[in-house]
């Protein structure tokens, strides 16, 4: 009986690739099951974080993990980068995504030496890194020119030992990646009009931009750029049509100029506009044109009132996340009548709408279901 329930190990291997989450520990109570089991978790596992307590075990782990495609740097200590970048680029894993978020530099010699074997790295995350200038995006451009996503946003400038990311080396680095299809930007406070311009007309397989924090870039030049890749699915901006002064709700709206670029985003699914001066104008162009948003992120947002909101998403039914934080036009009964249109909602976020009440939550609950 038992050899008339014995399983391939190809077929045990498709069952726990479906088993598996996102986070690769959920394997971890399977691989103790059995060595069997431990042998085909160790074979599909695809991400792995190293620390320093990981550090001594890291040629093991690299041999016991083959198929390793993501790695995350993020915990380890900035002393120890070069000479790991050093270490990974002596193995065999087929590498695709690269977190190195944190750290005080991105250590040359490491990364060049990791590049040199790792040609299919396509995703690199340089988060709140200590410094970052245009020497480091003009070293990303030589040594990952297939990159196509690339997250360089909010340097800390901890050191102040050069000058921050400018127009320049943005555009160097749209000339030199052909192939990138998103670009995260965001807290790079010098970049301009120009910087955006660069990548929406050189990088033709563009499709996520995200520029929060960017006061410099103007609502014309958005315009100007996003005119370059109609293309674009994903497009998150903060803060524009603001004024010098926090809260300041009297300060300049949305212009025509920009409604009418951002609606001729046909393919648009992601629209992040927060703690932006909007307009109601602008919400039902978007409903008239049928863009098909999932994600609408209002949070913060002002000058824009509950027909704006009805008007889109009465017309766009297909959104699944959204946040309007702080729409104090928001009541119990105004929730009720936008559930009507919220039937593959995943998400929602209405903290600081201070007049609802458990009546809306309810009403939430009740008749979205997803």
């Amino acid at each position: 009986m038992s050899e008339d329930l014995h399983l391939p190990e190809e077929c045990w291997e498709l069952v726990l690739k479906f088993l598996k989450s996102p986070k690769s520990h959920s394997l971890e109570p399977l691989s103790l099951l059995s060595k069997q089991f431990l042998s085909i978790t160790n074979r599909i596992r695809t991400s792995l974080t190293i620390c320093n307590p990981t550090l001594p075990f890291l040629p093991r782990l690299l041999l016991r993990f083959p198929s390793l495609t993501s790695l995350d740097l993020t915990r380890l200590h900035h002393g120890h980068l070069d000479a790991l970048l050093n270490q990974i680029s002596r193995s065999s894993l087929p590498l695709q995504s690269l977190n190195l978020s944190g750290h005080p530099t991105i250590p040359a010699n490491g990364f060049r030496a990791l590049s040199l074997k790792s040609a299919t790295l396509k995703s690199l995350t340089c988060a709140h890194m200590g410094s970052l200038k245009d020497a480091d995006l003009l070293l990303i451009a030589e040594c990952l020119p297939f990159l196509e996503h690339l997250d360089l946003s909010f340097p800390e400038d901890t050191d102040g030992s050069a000058g921050p990311v400018s127009d320049v080396g943005v555009t160097a680095l749209s000339l030199a990646l052909p192939e990138l299809r998103g670009v995260n930007l965001s807290g790079n406070f010098l970049l301009n009009d120009a910087s955006i311009f660069s990548l929406c007309r050189n990088c033709e397989s563009l499709e996520e931009l995200a520029i929060f924090e960017c006061h410099f870039i103007t609502q014309r030049g958005i315009a100007s750029a996003i005119r370059e890749r109609p293309c674009l699915r994903s497009f998150s901006v903060s803060g524009f049509g603001c004024g010098t002064k926090k809260g300041d709700f009297s300060r300049p709206c949305v212009t025509s100029d920009f409604i009418a670029a951002l609606v001729s985003l046909k393919s648009l699914t992601c629209l992040d506009l927060s703690c932006s001066s909007i307009s109601d104008e602008l919400l039902c162009c978007v409903a008239e044109e049928g863009i098909p948003l999932r994600k609408l992120v209002l949070q913060g947002c002002c000058n824009y009132s509950y027909v704006g909101v009805f008007c889109l998403l009465s017309t766009c039914q297909s959104v699944e996340h959204l946040d309007i934080q702080n729409a104090e036009f928001l009541c119990d009964q105004r929730v009720e009548e936008l559930c009507e249109f919220l039937g593959n909602l995943v998400s929602i976020n209405v903290s600081g709408c201070r007049t609802l009440t458990d009546s809306a939550f309810f009403a939430l609950v009740r008749k979205c279901p997803c």
